[in-house]
């Protein structure tokens, strides 16, 4: 069952990759073995598609966008992603901690060339000595988010792990590491990701963070259909920003959890 429905959400995934999972494909497909799955198709046509345990919903797609989903069910889990398209069928207020996230596409329609401020430049990652200044860079631009040189290390471990997609912006005055670029391709999709855009606070506003991301997606031009990026919600957040990078789509994703 497992294969078969990987193969079913992967059908589903290539045609709506937003509104069917949260996150790129290659994360849930890592822990497919690890849930119960299910799914329906009729005449090659996929219909549904479940992924559970006896506390969480993992994966939840139905192509009438309808929640066929018993009540019984929803009150004994403990954690729950599910798409705003399903938010009226679930109660919200039964769960401790909720959280809305986005998640938008970038088509390659038209790659725009990428451009810095006078005065930086991109430099690859030297990803076997370069972890910690990941880890110091990303901590600096967040408050309670503050991976370890290891937990750095070890995403380069992963299949979709590209080093032409990880790069820094290097200050050429200061002669210091001020904005980072790391993006994911998976090639069965084909898909790629954007994972970290970061720029450090005393240099927002100069234009770094487009040239990042315009520069990732130049780098993944012609080998992707698609790609995707997504990150908490707030009315002028980070969606905002994606968009004017040319990133389309409203999807809203809901993380519950008691």
């Amino acid at each position: 069952m497992g294969k078969d429905f990987e193969d079913m959400l992967l059908s589903v995934y290539r045609e709506d990759p937003c509104g069917t999972l949260p996150n790129a494909f290659w994360k849930t497909r890592r822990l497919i073995n690890d849930f119960k799955t299910d799914y329906r198709e009729v005449d090659g046509e996929v219909q549904f598609l479940k992924m559970w345990d006896d506390r969480s919903l993992q994966v939840y797609w139905d192509y009438e966008d309808e929640f066929r989903l018993d009540h019984e069910f929803v009150k004994g889990v403990k954690f729950m992603l599910l798409h705003d398209k399903y938010r009226d069928e679930v109660p919200f207020d039964e769960f401790s901690n909720v959280s809305s996230y986005f998640r938008i596409i970038y088509t390659h329609e038209e790659v725009l060339e990428p451009e810095l401020p006078d005065g930086f430049s991109f430099k690859d990652v030297d990803v076997d000595g370069d972890c910690q200044e990941i880890s110091d860079l990303i901590s600096r631009c967040y408050e309670d988010l503050k991976p370890s040189a290891d937990e750095v290390a070890g995403w380069t471990r992963y299949d979709v792990f590209d080093e032409k997609l990880w790069f820094w912006v290097f200050d050429e005055d200061k002669k210091d590491y001020v904005g980072l670029g790391i993006a994911e391709i998976d090639v069965n999709v084909p898909e790629a990701s954007l994972e970290w855009i970061q720029v450090l606070p005393e240099y927002s506003g100069y234009g770094i963070g487009k040239g990042l991301v315009h520069e990732l997606l130049r780098r993944v031009d012609g080998k992707v259909d698609f790609t995707t990026v997504g990150g908490k919600f707030s009315e002028d957040g980070p969606m905002k920003f994606y968009k004017n990078c040319g990133f389309q789509g409203d999807d809203l994703w809901w993380v519950l959890r008691e």
